[in-house]
């Protein structure tokens, strides 16, 4: 596909994972308190920006849903698993929570003073939140809640004459796939500029099975969870020594302005999918460059540059299927395990996913190496690493991302955040905005936040769709 468009632990942010208006009781219903619209909604106006997923639960302060928790129905549960899902909102609106609080000021506006109680204050809008949503009927209206927008515009498509625009869309799209799977296909030889990047070294632990709650979730531990992410972390190889294809950390500066930190860092965190109906466990791992630079092409090039490897486990925590897209929701690719194909479904898609080959069958001990191009930061092999050196990089939990700020300027960073509410990093934007902007999606090529990336433009589907991508896979016959 061409272009397109908390400092909670990883533990916590699996568990969990705009403005609120007061519920209608139902008779005998617990009902919330109004004043907890009122401080939900002064909290996001403090702290706009970070994070927007999970995103608030309209008029159910303290809750907080993404695409996976949206996709049960409560409706069809046993009491246990309602419990278990309650909870889970509770928890995401929990990490959302705190996220915002660690960005406010030290003498925040009423009503959010005296800072001192305002997480017990925000727990017991969450606890009367839970309460009110206890009959059938408030389950029912908190499950509509929950439901979590798309990222496409249909006034966009509509203004813009969609199904007369998509059509050069479309075959930019297939010409893109034609030479993504020929590139795959035939690398070329690796430059002498190459540089390498990859996990610390790590002695091997034992993941062992996973406990499931009552929603049939994956619930590790955190010593689970860490043993996963070194098992599967990924080696990056980037044939490049520009400035361009430095690894770093990007910041916003207290002027609003984009910085970059050239350093060996990866952003890493779990997610949550399902794999045939069944709840599994995702791994990924970001890594930010400065740029792409004009000579890479001037329609898509601009500030900021990231590529984003998940790795989606099957129920006993084998990978299922690799896939990876920018930080923009572009150029999405699967690698699944090898034995499956694409659905018949999926194969049929105006926009048929690209599965180039089989990934490198899994080897504890072993890693898998990304070998990125320079300046476009396209992938352009996968196969497993030969174990040559290379430089360690350091995995910093997602969240980083919403409180880092900008040390060395000259004036404190403040509110100042790398995303805005829509989840979009300002100052990222790419010129073929004006040209895709039909396609319905906002600042198309710009980058953006976890939980926001649409990856078509024919149709809609999101990188965080539950189901994707595994349900675009089935077993190859003998």
């Amino acid at each position: 596909m061409p272009p397109a468009r908390l400092l909670p632990s990883l533990s916590v942010l699996l568990l969990a994972v705009s403005g609120c208006a007061t519920l209608p009781p139902a008779p005998g219903a617990a009902t919330i308190p109004a004043e907890c619209t009122t401080l939900v909604a002064a909290l996001d106006a403090a702290a706009p920006g970070s994070p927007s997923t999970p995103r608030a639960v309209p008029g159910w302060p303290g809750l907080a849903a993404d695409r996976f928790l949206a996709g049960f129905d409560p409706a069809t549960l046993p009491a246990p698993a309602i419990d278990a899902w309650r909870q889970r909102l509770a928890g995401a609106g929990r990490g959302r929570e705190a996220l915002q609080r660690a960005r406010l000021p030290d003498a925040p506006p009423a009503p959010l003073a005296p800072v001192a109680t305002l997480a017990a204050r925000l727990d017991a809008c969450r606890a009367a939140s839970l309460a009110a949503a206890a009959a059938p009927a408030a389950l029912a209206r908190l499950h509509a809640a929950a439901q979590v927008p798309s990222d496409y515009s249909t006034v966009a498509r509509v203004l813009g004459l969609w199904p007369l625009s998509v059509l050069p869309v479309q075959a930019l799209g297939a010409r893109y796939r034609q030479e993504t799977l020929a590139r795959l296909a035939d690398p070329p030889p690796p430059p002498a500029t190459t540089q390498r990047f990859g996990p610390l070294p790590a002695p091997p632990q034992a993941v062992g099975r996973l406990r499931r709650d009552a929603l049939d979730v994956p619930v590790p531990t955190a010593a689970q969870l860490d043993a996963l992410f070194a098992l599967h972390a990924p080696v990056f190889e980037i044939d490049g020594r520009t400035d361009a294809d430095l690894p770093g950390r990007p910041l916003r500066r207290a002027d609003g302005r984009l910085d970059f930190r050239p350093e060996p860092r990866v952003y890493q965190w779990p997610s949550l999918s399902r794999l045939h109906g069944r709840p599994v466990l995702q791994l990924n791992w970001l890594i930010w460059f400065a740029a792409r630079p004009p000579a890479a092409g001037a329609l898509y090039a601009g500030r900021l540059d990231g590529l984003i490897w998940r790795v989606t486990l099957d129920a006993d925590g084998r990978p299922y299927v690799y896939d990876s897209i920018h930080a923009c929701g572009c150029y999405h690719l699967l690698f699944p395990r090898a034995g499956l194909r694409l659905t018949a479904a999926a194969a049929a898609l105006a926009e048929t996913p690209i599965a180039p080959y089989p990934a490198p069958a899994f080897r504890p001990g072993r890693h898998l190496r990304l070998r990125i191009a320079s300046a476009t930061h396209y992938l352009i092999a996968l196969d497993e690493d030969d174990g040559r050196p290379f430089v360690p990089y350091r995995s910093v939990d997602y969240t980083a991302l919403y409180t880092d700020t900008d040390t060395d300027a000259d004036a404190d960073a403040g509110t100042q955040t790398l995303f805005d509410p829509d989840g979009l990093i300002p100052g990222s934007e790419r010129p073929e905005r004006w040209l895709l902007w039909p396609m319905g999606v906002a600042s198309a090529g710009a980058m953006r936040e976890r939980g926001r990336h649409a990856i078509a433009f024919v149709g809609e589907r999101h990188f965080d769709d539950p189901g994707l991508p595994a349900d675009w896979l089935e077993e190859s016959p003998p």
